[in-house]
């Protein structure tokens, strides 16, 4: 019997992936592959998911890309976006939680999607918001949100 419990309180990466996806498309994010993007004039950020290695435990990538870097000195726009295919990217951060991104933890499913869906209102989001404009980029630099070396903040 406690099997049969555990099996229906773990969500499968596919049903995660599912929830995750609803709600990057009803912030406007285009799904290409397994990536998430969202266009602004100036930066473009896109999002995937990680899965641990050494567990169910799953990890939001949040890139942006400030598309003057590119654009003007290496790339065009569609060259652009097959960088952001490759997944690599100019500014990075992970958005986690050990309870509810860990789908070995036993957990309602309603109460994990309520509680996946209100991380990313309390942490995605502010980041969005603020990484849709190169000033808004500096800004997550300077509050340490964003990592990055101090000759790209002179840059921006």
């Amino acid at each position: 019997m406690e099997n049969k419990i555990r099996y229906i309180l773990k969500m499968e990466r596919k049903e995660f992936v599912k929830i995750l996806s609803k709600y990057f498309i009803e912030h406007n994010f285009i799904k290409e592959k397994q990536i998430w993007y969202i266009e602004r004039d100036e930066v473009i950020i896109a999002i995937d998911i990680q899965q641990s290695q050494y567990s169910k435990l799953f990890y939001i990538n949040i890139r942006i890309y400030i598309k003057d870097f590119y654009t003007k000195n290496l790339y065009t726009s569609q060259q652009l976006m097959e960088v952001i295919k490759k997944r690599h990217g100019m500014f990075f951060a992970t958005i986690t939680n050990n309870t509810f991104f860990n789908l070995d933890y036993i957990l309602d499913e309603e109460i994990r999607e309520y509680k996946i869906i209100n991380h990313l209102n309390t942490y995605l989001i502010p980041i969005i918001k603020l990484a849709g404009t190169k000033s808004g980029v500096k800004e997550l630099i300077t509050k340490g949100i964003l990592p990055s070396l101090p000759a790209i903040i002179e840059v921006l």
